[in-house]
């Protein structure tokens, strides 16, 4: 079922790809043991009651084999683990491991890119984890989003079309220079703005990125109001932040059917009884779910 504002009276195409994307917090080394069994549980309630077809995960440790065999138990389809030389970021599939195809991966592990062939196209998938406002300011994230912006743009031109999706956690909200700014990742809110494909700033045209995520801001929007909680103690607080995004080139925005942002897997909550995500179980991340028509 499509999400309000999302597409309305549009014909579904009879071929659908599913992503699913998810923060598993494994950087936290005191709690994966206790939260492993849980998430992989979680992980193969989504497969079977969305029809995930790409799994991006970020901060995972999971072995791939272990991973994949749990998932293919379920037999929802043969997942596999297309070859990767980037840890940072895993990328497990139900098409042929031939169907994902290595790109670019940068230096540091933040950001892979691959060539995704569905049963219609090809696309570009770009997946990041990006550097956290932990330990970079806003200003620090905007100079590296243009880094990753560049790297996009020249696998674009290696590979001869812009059918690009940008998935993963940004660690920026949508409104953050990094997301918004020219020479950075450059995402509206509108697909009518997007429409333009570039925008001209000082004589010179850039990109453009549609983010659906803005949105799925707040009490008034199907699910949960963000996808990370966080009360700050500062004089400054959103405590629901929209770091888990996807922005879509204009070239692939029109194939949008859905955007979720997960509450539950499925068949389990991941959602506290006070609304936040459940953190000792499963994640301080909600997942996002993608559906497109290719």
């Amino acid at each position: 079922m499509e999400s309000a504002g999302v597409f309305p009276n549009r014909r579904i195409a009879l071929t659908m790809t599913t992503f699913l994307f998810w923060n598993l917090m494994g950087n936290s080394d005191t709690t994966w043991a206790n939260r492993e069994d849980s998430l992989r549980d979680h992980i193969v309630h989504m497969a079977v009651s969305f029809g995930v077809d790409v799994f991006v995960f970020a901060e995972s440790r999971f072995t791939p084999a272990t991973l994949v065999g749990a998932l293919n138990k379920a037999k929802v389809g043969r997942y596999c683990y297309p070859r990767s030389l980037n840890a940072r970021l895993q990328i497990f599939t139900r098409f042929k491991k031939s169907a994902i195809v290595e790109q670019y991966d940068s230096e540091d592990g933040h950001l892979t890119i691959r060539r995704l062939t569905t049963p219609t196209t090809e696309i570009i998938l770009a997946a990041v984890h990006f550097q956290s406002q932990m330990n970079w300011t806003p200003g620090d994230q905007a100079l590296q989003a243009t880094v990753v912006q560049q790297n996009i743009l020249q696998t674009e031109n290696d590979v001869g079309h812009q059918r690009t999706i940008l998935i993963g956690d940004l660690n920026m909200n949508p409104f953050d220079p990094g997301l918004v700014g020219a020479q950075a990742l450059h995402a509206v809110m509108t697909r009518d703005t997007a429409r333009a494909e570039t925008r001209t700033v000082a004589m010179r045209n850039y990109p453009l990125f549609y983010n659906p995520m803005w949105g799925y801001f707040g009490d008034r929007t199907p699910g949960p109001p963000g996808t990370y909680y966080y009360s700050a103690s500062a004089p400054v607080s959103y405590f629901w932040n929209m770091f888990d995004q996807v922005l879509l080139r204009p070239a692939l925005m029109d194939t949008l059917h859905d955007v979720r942002i997960l509450e539950s897997d499925g068949q389990v909550s991941l959602l506290t009884s006070d609304g936040h995500p459940r953190t000792s179980e499963a994640s301080d991340h909600l997942p996002l779910l993608v559906e497109l028509n290719v």
